[in-house]
């Protein structure tokens, strides 16, 4: 049976269902500071139920076997030159993981591997976009998106070859978001992350359906999530009841 408590958010849920999601981070990288000042934060905004894996610290424990869904949360996970051993090892659980039905959704465009996308160039040749165009083919994570999408500021995207999969969210004709299924898995791949800066479009403007709906699709069902109702607010202040000649009606009407 499946046994919920949702008085308190803080409060885990226990359920007999598989429905672990572990967050990898790198603490020997510059990059885990977008891991946990920018994707965590939605995270637990979403209800997402998770761990979070210090790869710097910690090495991947067989207890934590076929979990619903891996999360890289930032890119340059591993990229120094003594963390060679951690580069295969993680190669190889990613590789075994998709193999047990494990979902990936990786901000790291190295990682999970080519899968789907077979070339790097990175750094300082990385694309200044401004705006973004959503892919005209449909798909349960762009549904509601069409068209393009202005940024407030510069984003930038670095200039990637998508091997296979479906590209979603491009930016000057650079994959920003793709999709694809490997062996029994499911894989999105964000190639950046700055869109979630308040100076390029920010948490809330316009991607964060994108995000939880790739966390939706890439993991293994049945999955647990304690997601906010879809609330709409109003405040309304300083209204006089009593009404104006020209309305012929109190404000309060509506």
């Amino acid at each position: 049976p499946l046994l919920l408590k949702c008085q308190n958010k803080n409060e885990p849920i226990k359920t007999d269902i598989n429905s672990e999601v572990l967050v990898f981070i790198n603490s020997n990288t510059v990059e885990v500071k977008k891991g946990k000042e920018k994707l965590i934060p939605y995270l637990n905004h979403f209800g997402i139920i998770f761990e979070t894996i210090d790869l710097a610290k910690e090495r991947i424990s067989c207890r934590r076997d076929k979990p619903a869904l891996i999360i890289i949360s930032h890119s340059a996970i591993t990229t120094s030159a003594k963390e060679k051993n951690l580069i295969v090892h993680l190669e190889n659980y990613l590789d075994a993981c998709l193999s047990s039905g494990t979902g990936i959704l990786s901000f790291d465009p190295l990682m999970p591997g080519d899968y789907l996308i077979s070339s790097h160039t990175m750094g300082e040749n990385d694309h200044q976009v401004g705006e973004l165009y959503f892919s005209s083919d449909k798909h349960y994570i762009t549904e509601y998106h069409q068209g393009n999408k202005e940024l407030f500021g510069l984003m930038s995207l670095p200039k990637l070859s998508v091997k296979k999969g479906h590209v979603l969210i491009t930016g000057n004709n650079f994959p920003l978001l793709v999709v694809g299924e490997e062996k029994k898995g499911k894989i999105v791949q964000w190639t950046s992350q700055d869109w979630m800066y308040y100076s390029v479009l920010g948490p809330m403007g316009g991607l964060d359906d994108c995000l939880w709906k790739s966390i939706v699709w890439a993991a293994r069902k049945p999955f647990i999530m304690r997601a906010l109702p879809p609330l709409v607010t109003m405040r309304v202040d300083d209204v006089v009841g009593a009404g104006r000649q020209q309305w012929n009606t109190t404000p309060f009407q509506w």
